[in-house]
């Protein structure tokens, strides 16, 4: 999914917080946990484009397990608006990626891409790494 449809979803996700809980700040954190998650793909385009090695797909931020821990950590500390807004922000990028994106069923699994040395063919043969410039200008 484009980076600007993540800032609306987020950004739409924190005002609805923001409504609900009163706390004007859910907006700037659903949208950072919603949108900047995509920051870990400089990584995996640095390693392929530049040092010219081998695809891998280690894109460390984009991990259900990180959704669970979120999730967990929300209800431990009895729901703040601050972490059910970062949880929130960061279920709707992982979500609306992994439906839109269309990975291998586990691949937006990070112990999964650890199993699979985080070689991309290995864990989603249709993926395909965009060179960091072309995708910033897209």
């Amino acid at each position: 999914m484009r980076p600007t449809n993540h800032a609306l979803l987020a950004t739409g996700t924190g005002a609805a917080i923001w409504a609900l809980s009163g706390e004007l700040l859910a907006v700037p954190l659903t949208f950072a946990t919603g949108v900047l998650v995509d920051a870990d793909h400089l990584p995996d385009q640095i390693w392929h484009f530049y040092l010219k090695r081998r695809p891998r797909c280690f894109i460390v931020l984009h991990a259900w397990e990180w959704l669970v821990a979120l999730s967990v950590a929300t209800v431990f500390l009895s729901f703040p608006w601050w972490t059910v807004a970062v949880t929130l922000g960061y279920a709707t990028h992982i979500l609306t990626d992994h439906h839109f994106n269309m990975p291998h069923r586990w691949g937006y699994f990070l112990t999964y891409r650890a199993y699979r040395r985080f070689r991309i063919e290995r864990i989603s043969p249709d993926w395909r790494i965009e060179d960091p410039l072309q995708a910033l200008l897209r």
